[in-house]
């Protein structure tokens, strides 16, 4: 499941290419989004964020961690952009990723093994593009800056969850881990 801008520009158009990669490289995720908003509510008398991603036709979807998949991902900004030189931009990028232990096929048994042999897969794609999936010429520089795995309030630093979510994540066989990278871009406009 990917959900896809029509004609996307800058920032947007960057993600969706990466997205792609993410897409057609890593099979055991199988809800690619692109980029998340923070949205926030209230919900039995207390503030609730969570992260929300474009679903086509002007609607959006609710991504936070689903026991029911093997795996979903989308990426996050949590820092202004900052412009570097002439048109080109440069932000923190994360890319969140969460499973469900039981349902990804092919991985070792046990908790630590299994988290250590997805992190591994998704820490090597190639965001770049050099991996015959190409992302824009213009994107300068996407590169590693810290991982953080298995701790909601690391791998979600701005998202808090309803109480039950809070609960089945917690615990085996879901898991979570975000990527956090140096990205920098040429602005389309």
């Amino acid at each position: 499941m990917v959900y896809l801008y029509q004609n996307p520009v800058d920032l947007i158009r960057h993600i969706q290419e990466m997205q792609h990669i993410v897409a057609q490289e890593i099979a055991w995720i199988t809800s690619v989004y692109g980029l998340a908003k923070l949205e926030t509510k209230e919900f039995d008398g207390r503030t609730v964020s969570y992260p929300r991603v474009y679903a086509g036709n002007e609607e959006h979807y609710d991504v936070s961690p689903n026991t029911e998949e093997a795996g979903s991902s989308f990426f996050y900004i949590n820092q202004p952009l900052e412009k570097v030189e002439g048109r080109y931009y440069r932000t923190i990028l994360n890319l969140i990723v969460s499973a469900n232990l039981k349902l990804v096929k092919g991985i070792d048994s046990t908790l630590f093994d299994s988290v250590h042999s997805l992190l591994n897969q998704v820490s090597k794609l190639n965001l770049n593009g050099n991996n015959g999936l190409r992302v824009s010429q213009n994107a300068r520089k996407i590169e590693i800056t810290s991982i953080y795995f298995n701790q909601l309030s690391t791998v979600f630093p701005d998202f808090n969850f309803w109480n039950e979510q809070e609960r089945r994540f917690r615990t085996y066989p879901m898991t979570c881990f975000r990527i956090q990278y140096d990205f920098s871009y040429h602005n389309d406009c």
